[in-house]
């Protein structure tokens, strides 16, 4: 493989920076898998060939772009504010930073939560270096497990609220938002004597799984098409699967999947549909069998 251009000009480091900020404009609008280098080349203004003299490939620059994100995050020095604060006041701090950071930074952040999904190792990677990083600049004496479950805890609500608030309602996430979860972290649930009841980790009895009714040939065919879609996405993943497999999974024609579905896309909205009512039902039947709210929460 040839060794890409390294630039050294000032034109060559425009043209370099010119491509990820490209990209990462396009991988925002369009998708990884939409975007192509053919696109890229277009919207710098480049051919195909000056792309390539500086990356190999549309997935170096889309991991160029996750190394920023990295750079935002473990750059920081988070003991530099560790000296004489309580714990409160500590964790004010982390939390301000990691908000601040994200939303600062939420285009690369995006890019980064699309990355997940198209490369395990780099969420894996990247999950590894904060729970290190997070590990020194606590230092806690714990075990490995204690550690990870410490981790998960911090990282989990920051992880989660993130996503809701920055990335899906586009909005910083409020002082509001902050202190609640501060309270949450530092007090729990309930800071009163609790002792989990067992029940909780049994599973639901068989009378309480959905049940579902007697299907005309019309609904049978309907659901034998969102199997099979639902097989194939997990396998395949949504881009990487067409219509014409799905209709050979299922063992119908293509006319057939469009009586049914007008796009791919309708099929995937109809499984998230299926999949929250399924889980709002099972979340349900476990929940009303306790009548204290930690035990309903766990």
């Amino acid at each position: 493989m040839p060794k890409r251009r390294v630039p050294l000009s000032t034109k060559g480091e425009k043209t370099y920076h010119d491509i990820i900020e490209t990209a990462q404009a396009l991988f925002l609008d369009r998708g990884y898998h939409k975007t192509s280098v053919l696109t890229i080349s277009k919207a710098v203004g480049i051919s195909p060939a000056a792309f390539y003299q500086y990356f190999d490939s549309k997935e170096t620059v889309f991991r160029k772009i996750c190394d920023r994100f990295f750079d935002f995050i473990f750059d920081f020095d988070f003991r530099s504010f560790t000296n004489d604060r309580s714990v409160e006041e500590l964790l004010d701090k982390l939390l301000n930073r990691f908000f601040d950071l994200l939303w600062e930074n939420r285009g690369v952040y995006k890019v980064f939560r699309e990355a997940e999904f198209i490369d395990l190792e780099i969420g894996k990677a990247f999950s590894g270096r904060l729970h290190q990083k997070l590990s020194d600049f606590l230092n806690r004496k714990t075990t490995p497990e204690e550690s990870r479950a410490f981790f998960w805890f911090l990282w989990g609500p920051i992880y989660y609220l993130s996503g809701f608030w920055i990335l899906w309602k586009g909005e910083p996430v409020s002082p509001e938002v902050r202190s609640t979860l501060k309270s949450f972290l530092l007090n729990g649930i309930s800071r009163g004597e609790f002792v989990v009841n067992e029940n909780v980790y049994l599973n639901l009895n068989e009378e309480s799984a959905v049940t579902e009714k007697a299907k005309t040939k019309g609904e049978i065919t309907r659901n034998l098409l969102l199997e099979a879609s639902e097989e194939l996405f997990g396998r395949n993943g949504f881009t990487g699967t067409g219509i014409h497999r799905i209709s050979e999974a299922a063992q119908c024609s293509v006319g057939t999947v469009y009586v049914y579905f007008r796009t791919k896309e309708d099929i995937l909205r109809e499984l998230v549909h299926q999949t929250g009512r399924e889980l709002r039902h099972q979340i349900k039947g476990y929940a009303e069998r306790f009548t204290d709210r930690r035990d309903q929460e766990l």
